[in-house]
């Protein structure tokens, strides 16, 4: 058996007839295709386009402002920056199980919800990684964490500018 050579330039049609015929099988008229969308849905998922288009633009813009008019207004700015913080990270949590929601109901609506929901998982979480980047384990200073440490009174040897101190307080460094 020798299957004929299709390219992209070939008709749709007349690429399945060429299949057809070298296979001795009898394909259907819609093999090798992807229904993305039902036409009795496209209206809608044009609608939710367009909207999501403006939503990506004005959100940012309007959360920095608030956020920015949120710290002007703060008498206790330390709390406040706290408070939002805290808000982020839950939100954020909102926000990966909504996806993953999301993710079930419309690979469930698919033809094939197996590869639906592959696709679906490394386009939406490839999403959900850029959303949290800058509020990975990557910020903060290379480091920091290892210049923090809890040495227990009376062990070890003293401190980077432990002598420093004692001799501040009028004391002998141990």
């Amino acid at each position: 058996m020798t299957l004929p050579t299709i390219t992209s330039a070939d008709p749709p049609q007349q690429a399945v007839t060429m299949l057809s015929t070298a296979l001795g099988v009898s394909l259907p008229a819609n093999f090798g295709e992807v229904t993305l969308v039902k036409s009795s849905d496209l209206a809608t998922v044009r609608q939710a386009v367009k909207a999501f288009d403006g939503l990506t633009l004005a959100l940012p813009l309007i959360t920095i402002a608030l956020i920015a008019l949120t710290l002007w207004l703060s008498v206790n700015r330390r709390r406040t920056v706290l408070q939002l913080a805290v808000g982020v990270s839950l939100l954020m949590i909102v926000e990966r199980r909504g996806v993953l929601h999301e993710q079930g109901v419309l690979a469930d609506a698919a033809h094939n919800p197996q590869v639906a929901r592959s696709v679906l998982a490394g386009v939406l979480n490839g999403f959900f990684v850029l959303t949290a980047w800058g509020a990975g384990r990557g910020s903060g200073r290379p480091g920091h964490r290892r210049a923090v440490r809890t040495v227990p009174v009376g062990r070890g040897p003293p401190l980077v500018g432990e002598a420093d101190l004692a001799q501040h307080r009028g004391r002998k460094g141990r």
